[in-house]
């Protein structure tokens, strides 16, 4: 008797632990879909280009540029290069984007 009890604990047990990694895949996967504003998104962040919108994943060797103390990811050097011509513009797009 005191063996099917341990064998029932043991497997009640494992569902539970499977149960906990299926939730945090699914948090893990629906985080994956939130979308950070550009100027508040890290390394690993989605995010919109600050240029042409584009949703891109950023990495450590993403375009960057820092205005106004908040760096700002882009999806190519093209990019960063339009941006630097006139960033007030673009930040301005970016927290009008992110009102809607």
């Amino acid at each position: 008797m005191f063996k099917i009890l341990c064998a029932v604990v043991v497997v009640t047990s494992a569902c539970a632990t499977t149960k906990a990694q299926s939730d945090s895949s699914n948090a893990k996967n629906a985080a994956a879909d939130v979308v950070k504003v550009n100027g508040e998104a890290v390394i690993g962040d989605r995010t919109n280009c600050a240029v042409t919108g584009e949703t891109f994943i950023v990495k450590a060797d993403s375009e960057k540029y820092v205005y106004e103390g908040k760096t700002y990811y882009f999806c190519c050097d093209g990019c960063l290069d339009d941006f630097k011509k006139d960033p007030a513009k673009y930040v301005a797009r970016i927290h009008a984007n992110a009102a809607k």
